[in-house]
């Protein structure tokens, strides 16, 4: 009896080794970078103004900050979020922890403050 002919019996196994998916221990931040961010926070908390309108705001607000302060950046995402009337610390930590996972997204800090521009807020010499 013949064996029917299969192409996936001659594909050779895929060699490259699994992606880490752990973050690690300590992440180095710009004191530069850092400082820019805390003017920023400090600036829309004085303002006591809301900048996470809509899910796509809020979520990118958290990549941001994720990509360029990983773990630091938390803290500045409570601030920022805490603004908005729907505020839940649970919920927000958990987005957090999900934008650490997706790391590598090209969400950059410039969107941080591109997103408070267009709600009016502004600092000079950003970073």
């Amino acid at each position: 009896m013949k064996k029917v002919f299969d192409p996936y019996d001659w594909l050779v196994a895929d060699s490259k080794p699994p992606i880490s998916k752990t973050l690690p221990a300590t992440i180095r931040v710009d004191a530069d970078l850092d400082s820019g961010v805390d003017r920023l926070v400090r600036k829309i908390e004085a303002m006591n103004f809301d900048i996470t309108s809509g899910y796509e705001n809020w979520r990118n607000i958290g990549f941001s900050l994720s990509e360029s302060l990983g773990e630091t950046g938390r803290n500045y995402f409570h601030r920022i979020s805490r603004l908005n009337p729907d505020y839940n610390r649970e919920k927000c930590d958990k987005q957090y922890t999900n934008c650490l996972k997706c790391r590598g997204g090209g969400i950059t800090l410039a969107t941080l403050f591109w997103i408070a521009k267009t709600h009016g807020v502004l600092i000079k010499n950003r970073i």
